[in-house]
């Protein structure tokens, strides 16, 4: 697999290094990987979602997704334990220890052995009733559900075997590495999955299909790790070595496991009081705006290994300048998205779905939109909170806010259809600004409240006033050409507002990102 281009590989290294504040070539391929993943894996999801709806229909489009919701709330039992093996794994390879780096991954792959295969065969032996709660269809759609099922719960195992390999790579900061694998994986299962359903294919050869290429996926990333341990990598049980992590992965499982819970409960909320095919719309509303989000949470994330070092270090200083400057480029990178797409949801939606359904999910769309232009504040702070030890704090933190949230889906879901699930979610909003102070004062020794409330209005501010905009004109439409020029030349306008409104801010002292 080729590396990305000279020029994007340039652009990166001045970005990366005005974030790092010193030039590092494996971090520089860390952000450079990141970004170009987070990039394609949407990219394949704009290109490929019209088609699967096209083919498949949204009936059956919606039980996939619902499939993968299911397999997610089994990943429930392997929650938790790719952090720790981040954090350990990154810890004992700091401290020059591989004899210890080589067993916390051989118990990690033990653990993640015996959980997966666990959730695996409870999913297997329990798909018939899952899909007799999930869907209405009495039918052939509920029988299809069903044996898509069981073959998607042995990738389940697959996938909890590929998560030590993945993880134990970030440990090691290869981060290139894995995405690599991860881009190879995502196209061609993509490729090989529409290349099925166009020969008249189903559900069950998809998701085998899928299982393939990730256990091809999976070996690839095994092979790699080997050169890095050392040795042959096989499962091996040590209870030192699981007591060690056994802290930090408890509070790590109670808050992964909770957000796994909340993020898949949206479609099976969605599935039981609406219906798969609402699923499909809802589906195509939330991923729109999600992956904004995720691409910016997935081009931070070597902010995590590189965090957890500083800290580890007792270098405070660096950890604050390098969590101010990259805190900064998100929220550019969120605002700069979310504006653009909160305009012309409208027009956006029409590209996959009709016209009364496309005016009908912009709402959700929009709603969304608000929602992660909060929520882009705290995708740094989860990073520098999990670096620093601060995992107890956020699991006490999802205890309260994922029941809250899907009591009030339920409730706004029964009440006001689709719209209701994006509406349920901001009750998620209170909790992350809360979570960004507390880990100014408990990790910098200052409330900073003045930095946290210039950097929180910066990500809303534009949202504001583009639905001051749209409550003015909603009835403005635009053509596929004019459609073109105009969103990427907003996303240029509103990110170079965005960086004028940080650096009044910092000149003003209300700021310290450096941008």
């Amino acid at each position: 697999m080729n590396t990305p281009p000279a020029p994007i590989q340039s652009l990166v290294r001045r970005i990366a290094d005005r974030v790092f504040f010193r030039y590092d070539a494996l971090h520089i391929r860390n952000f450079t990987y990141n970004s170009f993943a987070a990039i394609v894996t949407p990219l394949i999801w704009i290109i490929s979602t019209p088609l699967y709806l096209s083919l498949l229909g949204a009936e059956l489009f919606g039980i996939w997704l619902l499939i993968n919701s299911v397999l997610g709330i089994g990943g429930i039992a392997i929650a938790g334990q790719g952090q720790a093996c981040v954090r350990y794994v990154s810890h004992y390879r700091a401290a020059g220890d591989s004899d210890a780096v080589k067993e916390i991954v051989q118990s990690g792959l033990t653990l993640h052995a015996i959980l997966g295969l666990l959730a695996s065969t409870v999913i297997f032996a329990a798909s018939d009733p899952i899909m007799e709660l999930l869907v209405k269809d009495a039918g052939h759609i509920r029988e299809i559900a069903a044996d898509a099922t069981r073959i998607a719960a042995i990738g389940l195992f697959a996938r909890s075997i590929d998560a030590v390999f993945h993880s134990s790579l970030m440990g090691f900061e290869r981060y290139d590495q894995a995405q690599k694998i991860n881009i190879f994986v995502n196209v061609a299962s993509t490729g090989a999955n529409l290349g099925i359903v166009w020969l008249g294919g189903g559900l069950s050869e998809i998701v085998l299909s899928t299982i393939i290429i990730q256990i091809l996926g999976s070996l690839l990333k095994l092979r790699i790790l080997h050169r890095y341990i050392g040795g042959f990598i096989r499962p091996e049980w040590n209870m030192s070595r699981f007591r060690e992590m056994l802290p930090y992965s408890l509070k790590t499982w109670v808050q992964d496991s909770l957000g796994i819970a909340f993020g898949n409960a949206d479609r099976i909320i969605c599935s039981m009081l609406l219906g798969p095919a609402a699923v499909s719309y809802y589906s195509i509303a939330q991923r729109i705006v999600e992956q904004i989000h995720g691409l910016l949470s997935q081009a931070s994330s070597s902010f995590f290994p590189f965090a957890s070092a500083l800290h580890s270090r007792g270098d405070l200083t660096a950890l604050r300048r390098a969590y101010d400057s990259v805190s900064g480029y998100v929220a550019i990178g969120a605002v700069g998205c979310l504006t653009p797409l909160f305009l012309f949801a409208d027009e956006i939606l029409r590209l996959w779905i009709d016209d009364d359904t496309a005016a009908a999910a912009a709402i959700a769309v929009r709603l969304f939109c608000i929602r992660f232009a909060f929520l882009s504040s705290g995708i740094v702070n989860y990073h520098i909170l999990m670096a620093s030890g601060q995992a107890g704090f956020l699991a006490i933190l999802t205890i309260v806010q994922v029941p809250l949230c899907i009591v009030a889906m339920w409730l706004l879901t029964a009440e006001f259809g689709v719209i209701g699930l994006p509406m349920g979610q901001f009750v998620s909003i209170p909790f992350m600004v809360y979570s960004r102070f507390y880990a100014s004062r408990n990790i910098f020794g200052s409330l900073d409240i003045t930095s946290n409330v210039a950097l929180i209005s910066i990500s809303i501010i534009p949202i504001c006033i583009a639905g001051a905009w749209w409550l003015s004109f909603s009835s403005i439409s635009l053509t596929m050409l004019e459609l073109t020029f105009a969103v990427p030349g907003s996303i240029v306008v509103v990110c170079l507002a965005a960086w004028t409104m940080i650096v009044a801010c910092q000149r003003l002292g209300w700021l310290r990102s450096r941008i």
